[in-house]
């Protein structure tokens, strides 16, 4: 029978519960919100496409494209065969920089076009009038409740020939700058043992996806680095029926594996260093936005719950 203090305890842990759930919102990583869109025309009118540029992936798979259009007498981003994940709290910026990547984000600044539509489908955002189209020419589908990008593109200005599309007297900058050549989605550093010590991160490079580890110490044989389909980690037994890639065996000094961008890397939030003989977790590391180590801690949350 629970004592006094472990029912006080149990009974102050249902609203933390409660406001951890509200403020995360886990299951709408799962569910899909589909949207289909047409853009503010009259019959008589027609949409200018000014500048457009192809999304990619950041924290979380995003595919399609990324239109600056004037229609009516304003000007919007359009998201054309627009796929993302859904979450909490994911908004659309409109981002004075070159490129929508998180860095440009951080550093640059941004409009804020409001809470995204869906998740999926084609969409659009009015932006604001009197914006400098010339200074904000990214596009960041954020989620400002874990302060990451999901993924973000760049508006190159078309082609004066491009499909015979019509053009407006905006002005947008012709020069898109590329993408920097390393992109960290997540990092973080090992725990949980003495026989490793270091870091990993998933990085994407020339618009492939790696899981980088950088150990200033690492054990000798029969050891297994995983990706894991969780959240946390600890040493103990391989969690069962928990979803993983084994990565090979962990080397000293810097080392890179391939992985599949198809992978979430929302969802697989660790990397498990494993005993292959005993199945165990040795050590871990618990893969994190560079936002997400800055402005909030989903760990403390888990660890009050």
């Amino acid at each position: 029978m629970p004592t006094r203090k472990q029912t006080i305890a149990l009974i102050a842990a249902v609203p933390l519960a409660i406001a951890g759930w509200a403020a995360f919102r886990p299951e709408l990583l799962f569910v899909n919100q589909t949207v289909s869109e047409k853009l503010p025309v009259s019959t008589s009118g027609a949409a200018n496409i000014i500048a457009s540029g192809t999304f990619e992936s950041y924290a979380h798979e995003t595919k399609g494209t990324a239109e600056l259009v004037s229609a009516e007498g304003k000007t919007f981003v359009n998201l054309k065969d627009f796929h993302t994940s859904n979450g909490p709290d994911v908004h659309v910026y409109l981002v004075k920089a070159d490129n929508g990547t998180p860095d440009a984000v951080n550093k640059n600044g941004f409009i804020d076009l409001g809470s995204i539509k869906g998740n999926i489908g084609d969409q659009h955002y009015e932006i604001p009038s009197g914006t400098d189209l010339s200074q904000y020419r990214g596009v960041s589908i954020w989620c400002k409740r874990f302060f990451v990008g999901f993924g973000g593109a760049g508006l190159k200005e078309l082609a004066p020939a491009d499909s015979g599309k019509r053009r407006t007297s905006l002005q947008v900058s012709s020069q898109l700058i590329g993408l920097p050549a390393t992109i960290t989605v997540t990092s973080g550093k090992v725990q949980g043992t003495s026989s490793f010590a270091g870091k990993a991160a998933i990085i994407e490079v020339d618009n492939k996806r790696y899981l980088q580890t950088d150990f200033s110490k690492a054990a000798a044989a029969n050891f297994e680095l995983r990706l894991v389909k969780k959240e946390t980690l600890s040493v103990g037994p391989f969690p069962k029926d928990t979803p993983f890639e084994a990565l090979g065996a962990p080397k000293k000094g810097k080392s890179k594996v391939g992985i599949s961008k198809s992978l979430d890397a929302w969802l697989y939030r660790s990397v498990a260093i494993v005993d292959t003989k005993a199945n165990k977790v040795v050590g871990f590391v618990l893969l994190r936005s560079e936002q997400e180590q800055k402005h909030t801690s989903i760990d403390s949350f888990l660890n009050l719950a």
